[in-house]
């Protein structure tokens, strides 16, 4: 039989691991949009909590609640919900590996550098977005809040 196309091995190595290539790019892009995305809707989340319980701050201020107290208080909130979502997210991480198995360059599915990093970002993402309306609610005017309806 003739052979028709020849080419050197690098270059068939090359063209092999374009497609890995694209995949874990195309995979990063998704996942940067992802934690993204978590952080907005954590902000969100814990925008409109706040802003739900703004009476609430400021009786607790009116009481001689501190800065740090409604900091705290905001914050918790926040971090319960992070935290309820990374377990929730890593029991759905664990069970669904099998399916990525096969894109996995040099990884393994259940490598556990890979899943302390991923919850250790997406902890500190969850709490620097969760920071902003903390900060807010903890400088409202107690007069202001208890006059709004």
């Amino acid at each position: 039989l003739p052979v028709s196309d020849i080419q050197p091995l690098s270059q068939t190595a090359a063209e092999s691991l374009e497609t890995r290539a694209f995949i874990s790019t195309l995979l990063a892009i998704f996942a940067a949009a992802a934690i993204l995305l978590a952080a907005v809707g954590i902000y969100g989340v814990i925008a409109f909590l706040s802003s739900q319980r703004t009476q609430e701050i400021g009786v607790r201020m009116a009481m001689g609640a501190r800065r740090q107290d409604i900091l705290r208080l905001v914050l918790r909130q926040g971090v319960i919900l992070t935290f309820a979502g990374l377990v929730i997210g890593l029991g759905l991480s664990i069970a669904l590996t099998r399916t990525a198995t096969s894109i996995l360059a040099e990884v393994s599915p259940t490598d556990p550098l890979v899943y302390t990093t991923g919850i250790v970002l997406l902890g500190l993402i969850a709490t620097s977005a969760g920071l902003i309306p903390a900060l807010r609610a903890s400088r409202t005017n107690p007069v202001r809040a208890l006059r709004a309806e």
